[in-house]
């Protein structure tokens, strides 16, 4: 079928970046829930809130490095640190200009806000993935570190 050529690739990585996306949101919601639990006072909520975020990121890491991204040569811990930074500015930057704009500026009404914060800063963390974070190593360093991995180095570039 011809939507599923090669022409077409990144698109279907982007799709797989987007029900990623939309697994780990469910995930976020999931742990955030689990510290509602134990009560709903703003603390818990707080600490939620970044257990939540950091158990998600995580989870999105690994599975797009295994989905999306499946195949892409890329220091591991080099590619998490940057999705990290990347996910830091989509989600307090990006995400807090752009409600900002919308509420202040725009006059966007409230309830529109989140879904229009999703649809911009989704794109852009796929953007900052694919160029980014997980930019594949293709220096001829790189290469040599490649073949002394096949050789049983512990260093692991994949």
């Amino acid at each position: 079928m011809w939507i599923f050529n090669q022409e077409h690739a990144d698109f279907w990585q982007f799709v797989k970046f987007t029900i990623v996306g939309m697994l780990n949101s469910a995930l976020y919601i999931v742990v955030f829930a689990l510290f509602m639990l134990i009560n709903q006072e703003t603390t818990t909520a707080l600490i939620g809130s970044s257990v939540a975020w950091f158990v998600s990121t995580t989870n999105s890491y690994y599975m797009n490095r295994k989905l999306a991204f499946a195949g892409v040569k890329v220091l591991w811990w080099s590619a998490l640190i940057k999705f990290y930074l990347g996910y830091v500015f989509t989600s307090l930057l990006l995400y807090s200009a752009l409600t900002y704009v919308q509420m202040e500026i725009i006059g966007t009404p409230t309830g529109l806000v989140p879904v229009v914060n999703v649809l911009v800063v989704g794109p852009v963390n796929f953007v900052i993935a694919k160029f980014w974070s997980m930019k594949p190593i293709v220096h001829a360093e790189g290469e040599r570190m490649n073949i002394q991995q096949e050789q049983g180095s512990p260093i692991s570039w994949t």
